[in-house]
C-alpha cells in the first residue's frame, strides 16, 4: 500500500509529465489548470537533478615534483627537490652495510 507522500510524489510527477508533453509555456499550462506557477516550478525542480557548477567544484593544482625514487633490495628512498645530500649519503650507507 502507498503511503500519502508517495501518493504526490505520483501525483506531480503525472502533471508534470502532462505540462512537458504539452508543448505550452508553464505559465500558460499552469493558468489552464488552476495550478500556481512556483508550486509547478518547485516539482520540477524537485523532480529535475541539478547539474554541477562552478561553484561546486575545488581545482586542486598538483605541483610539479622533481623527486626521485631509489630503490635496492628492501629499501627505498625518495628525494624531493631540495634534498639534504648528507642525509642521502647516510641513507646508502646504511643500504650497502644491510645488503
Amino acid at each position: 500500500m502507498k503511503n500519502q507522500q508517495s501518493l504526490k510524489t505520483e501525483h506531480w510527477k503525472a502533471l508534470l509529465d502532462d505540462w512537458s508533453s504539452s508543448g505550452k509555456s508553464m505559465r500558460k499550462w499552469c493558468l489552464e489548470n488552476s495550478i500556481p506557477v512556483n508550486t509547478l516550478r518547485y516539482w520540477r525542480d524537485k523532480f529535475t537533478p541539478q547539474k554541477p557548477t562552478q561553484k561546486d567544484f575545488l581545482e586542486i593544482v598538483e605541483e610539479k615534483s622533481t623527486a626521485i625514487v631509489i630503490r635496492c633490495n628492501n629499501f627505498e628512498i625518495h628525494l624531493e627537490k631540495g634534498f639534504d645530500e648528507q642525509v642521502l649519503f647516510r641513507c646508502l650507507e646504511v643500504m650497502r652495510s644491510n645488503s
